[in-house]
């Protein structure tokens, strides 16, 4: 099932960025906010002259909705995206690497195969509730180049008709497009109730939160003039999202540790080394399976 609600999801997305693209760029109006482009993806493909579609490899048809497409558009311009690159990432032929489940939420997280970009599936509510503030996210996001705060690229909806499932997603900017890894990672909402790490978070290098900050007696330096560009824009931006009465929002820190870069060559070099020998294996059992079968074809 989940593979063909992924399969569905970059189906669609495919085709609703590229319909995107051949529209004419015009300013933003009250209409672009509202809009919701709806498709429906039959197996061989469509002829519907105001919205054709290709085939796909999904054994029954899907539909997939797309919303506000001229606005997250101009969101993936604003930050310089190119649409090529972006459909490559997050809809190519490569799955997506990674599958995580928020227990708290019920929802689900995917990356996509390079690590540029994250997929969120969204309750209805949460749908409905980003598409409300929508405007004024986008009036921020344009007059706060230096914000802290989570770069939305699309927001989509895919309907399988045969698992009875909808399933509401975005897309976004992840928060750690590196190519360092990152070894420390601490969620911080300001609070210190309930806000300490499970000791299994800590023993897999799980998410750390405010109170593990203080008891590992962590400080950032960033430098005087950085310091006060971030405290400003950290005040800038959670009074924004005061306004708008959000309230369930924190700051993602990652840190990388230089002195284990050594380590970390050594654990990568040991990883390509397996997945080399599992590749090599998989090709083996095919070619022994493909000599079997021929020289079962060749003694009937």
């Amino acid at each position: 099932e989940q593979h063909l609600l992924v399969m569905g999801m970059m189906h669609g997305i495919r085709h609703s960025v590229g319909r995107s693209e051949r529209q004419p760029v015009t300013n933003l109006m009250a209409e672009n906010f509202r809009a919701v482009d709806k498709t429906v993806f039959p197996p061989k493909g469509s002829n519907n002259p105001r919205n054709p579609t290709k085939g796909h490899r999904l054994p029954h048809t899907f539909k997939f909705k797309d919303y506000s497409p001229q606005v997250f558009r101009a969101m993936r311009r604003l930050y310089g995206v190119k649409t090529e690159d972006y459909v490559l990432n997050v809809a190519g032929d490569r799955d997506y690497i990674q599958f995580i489940a928020n227990s708290r939420s019920g929802q689900f997280f995917f990356y996509s195969h390079d690590g540029k970009y994250m997929i969120k599936t969204q309750t209805k509510e949460e749908n409905k509730f980003l598409r409300r503030i929508l405007p004024d996210y986008y009036k921020y996001m344009l007059a706060n180049p230096d914000t802290l705060m989570t770069r939305f690229y699309g927001m989509h909806r895919v309907k399988m008709y045969h698992l009875r499932r909808k399933l509401h997603f975005v897309v976004m900017a992840s928060v750690f497009d590196t190519p360092e890894k990152i070894h420390i990672m601490y969620d911080l909402k300001g609070s210190s109730v309930g806000r300490v790490a499970s000791e299994k978070d800590r023993k897999t290098g799980g998410v750390l939160k405010d109170q593990d900050l203080v008891t590992d007696k962590q400080r950032f330096r960033v430098g005087p003039g950085r310091r006060d560009l971030f405290s400003t824009q950290i005040k800038k931006d959670a009074e924004f999202l005061s306004s708008l009465r959000i309230m369930d929002y924190s700051l993602l820190v990652g840190i990388h540790c230089r002195d284990r870069r050594e380590q970390d060559a050594k654990e990568y070099a040991e990883e390509l080394q397996q997945r080399v020998g599992e590749l090599s294996n998989v090709t083996g059992a095919r070619d022994k399976a493909a000599a079997a079968e021929q020289g079962s074809a060749e003694n009937g």
